[in-house]
Protein backbone atom coordinates (compact mmCIF):
# COMPACT_ATOMS: atom_id res chain seq x y z
CA UNK A 1 0.00 0.00 0.00
CA UNK A 2 3.44 1.99 0.00
CA UNK A 3 4.48 3.99 -3.42
CA UNK A 4 8.20 4.62 -3.41
CA UNK A 5 10.86 6.51 -5.46
CA UNK A 6 14.25 6.54 -4.33
CA UNK A 7 17.68 7.21 -6.24
CA UNK A 8 20.83 5.75 -4.77
CA UNK A 9 24.54 6.22 -5.88
CA UNK A 10 26.74 4.28 -7.28
CA UNK A 11 27.63 2.69 -3.74
CA UNK A 12 24.09 2.19 -3.34
CA UNK A 13 23.42 5.27 -0.53
CA UNK A 14 20.20 6.67 -0.62
CA UNK A 15 20.73 10.30 -2.15
CA UNK A 16 16.54 11.32 -2.42
CA UNK A 17 13.25 9.88 -2.15
CA UNK A 18 11.94 13.35 -3.45
CA UNK A 19 9.52 12.26 -6.37
CA UNK A 20 10.35 16.09 -7.77
CA UNK A 21 14.10 16.11 -7.42
CA UNK A 22 14.41 12.60 -9.22
CA UNK A 23 12.29 13.51 -12.12
CA UNK A 24 14.02 16.42 -12.47
CA UNK A 25 17.37 14.80 -12.12
CA UNK A 26 16.09 12.04 -14.70
CA UNK A 27 14.73 14.78 -17.37
CA UNK A 28 16.47 14.90 -21.14
CA UNK A 29 15.37 15.36 -24.53
CA UNK A 30 13.34 12.56 -26.33
CA UNK A 31 16.38 12.52 -28.94
CA UNK A 32 18.77 11.67 -25.87
CA UNK A 33 20.02 8.13 -26.54
CA UNK A 34 19.87 5.26 -24.09
CA UNK A 35 23.51 4.47 -22.47
CA UNK A 36 24.47 0.98 -21.54
CA UNK A 37 23.27 -0.76 -18.62
CA UNK A 38 25.78 -0.60 -15.60
CA UNK A 39 26.87 -4.08 -14.77
CA UNK A 40 26.29 -3.56 -11.07
CA UNK A 41 21.96 -2.04 -12.04
CA UNK A 42 19.86 -4.70 -10.51
CA UNK A 43 22.01 -5.02 -7.35
CA UNK A 44 21.95 -1.36 -7.43
CA UNK A 45 18.15 -1.63 -7.55
CA UNK A 46 17.95 -3.80 -4.98
CA UNK A 47 19.46 -1.71 -2.61
CA UNK A 48 17.05 0.89 -3.32
CA UNK A 49 13.84 -1.50 -2.78
CA UNK A 50 15.52 -2.55 0.37
CA UNK A 51 16.13 1.10 1.86
CA UNK A 52 12.23 1.73 0.76
CA UNK A 53 10.68 -1.35 2.53
CA UNK A 54 13.30 -0.59 5.74
CA UNK A 55 11.83 2.92 5.75
CA UNK A 56 8.72 2.02 5.61
CA UNK A 57 8.89 -0.77 8.01
CA UNK A 58 10.97 0.53 10.55
CA UNK A 59 9.82 3.94 11.07
CA UNK A 60 6.14 3.58 10.70
CA UNK A 61 5.00 4.26 7.29
CA UNK A 62 1.94 2.87 7.94
CA UNK A 63 1.02 5.52 10.34
CA UNK A 64 0.54 7.68 8.20
CA UNK A 65 1.18 11.35 7.52
CA UNK A 66 2.86 13.81 10.22
CA UNK A 67 -0.17 15.41 10.70
CA UNK A 68 -2.31 12.25 11.09
CA UNK A 69 -4.61 11.81 14.22
CA UNK A 70 -3.32 8.01 14.42
CA UNK A 71 0.83 9.48 13.94
CA UNK A 72 0.31 11.82 16.83
CA UNK A 73 -1.13 9.70 19.28
CA UNK A 74 2.13 6.87 18.74
CA UNK A 75 4.36 9.59 19.11
CA UNK A 76 2.67 11.44 21.94
CA UNK A 77 2.44 7.43 23.88
CA UNK A 78 6.37 6.29 22.35
CA UNK A 79 7.36 9.61 24.35
CA UNK A 80 5.69 9.05 27.71
CA UNK A 81 6.49 5.15 27.40
CA UNK A 82 10.33 5.97 27.40
CA UNK A 83 10.14 8.32 30.37
CA UNK A 84 7.48 5.61 32.32
CA UNK A 85 10.33 2.88 31.48
CA UNK A 86 13.25 5.55 33.03
CA UNK A 87 11.56 5.83 36.76
CA UNK A 88 11.01 1.77 36.39
CA UNK A 89 7.39 1.62 35.96
CA UNK A 90 5.53 -1.24 34.22
CA UNK A 91 4.52 -0.27 30.82
CA UNK A 92 3.39 -3.44 29.76
CA UNK A 93 -0.95 -2.57 29.18
CA UNK A 94 0.58 0.51 28.06
CA UNK A 95 2.78 -1.97 25.00
CA UNK A 96 0.03 -3.83 24.12
CA UNK A 97 -2.30 -0.41 23.10
CA UNK A 98 1.00 0.75 21.76
CA UNK A 99 1.70 -2.26 19.48
CA UNK A 100 -1.84 -2.20 18.38
CA UNK A 101 -1.87 1.76 17.63
CA UNK A 102 1.06 0.70 15.41
CA UNK A 103 0.06 -2.33 13.81
CA UNK A 104 -3.25 -1.70 13.09
CA UNK A 105 -5.82 1.43 11.83
CA UNK A 106 -7.68 3.46 14.43
CA UNK A 107 -11.75 3.18 14.55
CA UNK A 108 -13.53 5.72 13.29
CA UNK A 109 -15.07 6.62 16.73
CA UNK A 110 -11.41 6.45 18.13
CA UNK A 111 -10.06 8.86 15.74
CA UNK A 112 -12.54 11.49 16.14
CA UNK A 113 -12.60 11.47 20.15
CA UNK A 114 -8.32 11.69 20.18
CA UNK A 115 -8.87 13.83 17.50
CA UNK A 116 -10.82 16.16 19.45
CA UNK A 117 -8.91 15.74 22.47
CA UNK A 118 -5.37 17.05 20.87
CA UNK A 119 -7.35 19.75 19.82
CA UNK A 120 -8.05 20.46 23.47
CA UNK A 121 -4.86 19.73 25.16
CA UNK A 122 -5.02 16.95 26.93
CA UNK A 123 -2.09 15.85 29.14
CA UNK A 124 0.14 12.90 28.08
CA UNK A 125 -1.30 10.85 31.12
CA UNK A 126 -4.63 11.69 30.43
CA UNK A 127 -4.54 10.53 26.86
CA UNK A 128 -2.60 7.34 28.20
CA UNK A 129 -5.39 6.28 29.77
CA UNK A 130 -8.10 7.34 27.13
CA UNK A 131 -6.06 5.17 24.91
CA UNK A 132 -5.90 2.43 27.19
CA UNK A 133 -9.68 2.64 28.08
CA UNK A 134 -10.65 2.53 24.12
CA UNK A 135 -7.81 -0.43 23.83
CA UNK A 136 -9.59 -2.08 26.79
CA UNK A 137 -12.97 -1.94 25.53
CA UNK A 138 -11.68 -2.95 22.03
CA UNK A 139 -12.71 0.44 20.60
CA UNK A 140 -9.51 1.74 20.09
CA UNK A 141 -8.43 -0.34 16.62
CA UNK A 142 -10.18 -2.47 13.87
CA UNK A 143 -8.07 -5.40 14.44
CA UNK A 144 -7.77 -7.04 10.88
CA UNK A 145 -6.22 -10.90 10.66
CA UNK A 146 -2.27 -9.85 9.62
CA UNK A 147 -2.23 -10.11 6.32
CA UNK A 148 1.28 -11.30 5.09
CA UNK A 149 3.48 -8.74 3.67
CA UNK A 150 3.05 -8.22 0.00
CA UNK A 151 6.36 -8.58 -2.25
CA UNK A 152 7.49 -5.41 -3.34
CA UNK A 153 6.88 -4.65 -7.05
CA UNK A 154 9.48 -2.96 -9.38
CA UNK A 155 7.40 -0.79 -11.36
CA UNK A 156 10.69 0.61 -13.33
CA UNK A 157 14.54 0.98 -12.67
CA UNK A 158 16.30 3.39 -14.32
CA UNK A 159 20.36 4.04 -14.44
CA UNK A 160 21.03 8.23 -14.80
CA UNK A 161 24.58 9.37 -15.66
CA UNK A 162 25.69 12.57 -14.74
CA UNK A 163 26.04 14.74 -18.18
CA UNK A 164 29.57 16.78 -18.17
CA UNK A 165 27.98 19.58 -20.34
CA UNK A 166 24.48 20.07 -18.62
CA UNK A 167 25.27 18.56 -15.26
CA UNK A 168 21.79 16.71 -15.32
CA UNK A 169 21.03 13.17 -15.41
CA UNK A 170 20.60 11.40 -18.96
Amino acid sequence: GVDALVRVDEAGNVVSQSMTTILRTAACAPETPALPRRPDHHDLTAQAVERAVAEVTHLGGQLGSLRSTRRKVYERLKTYREALRQTGQETAELDRAFDALFRFPLTRPARDALTRQLRLGISDPALVEMVLRLYNDERLVRATEAAPEPEPVIVCSMGLRENATEGRGT
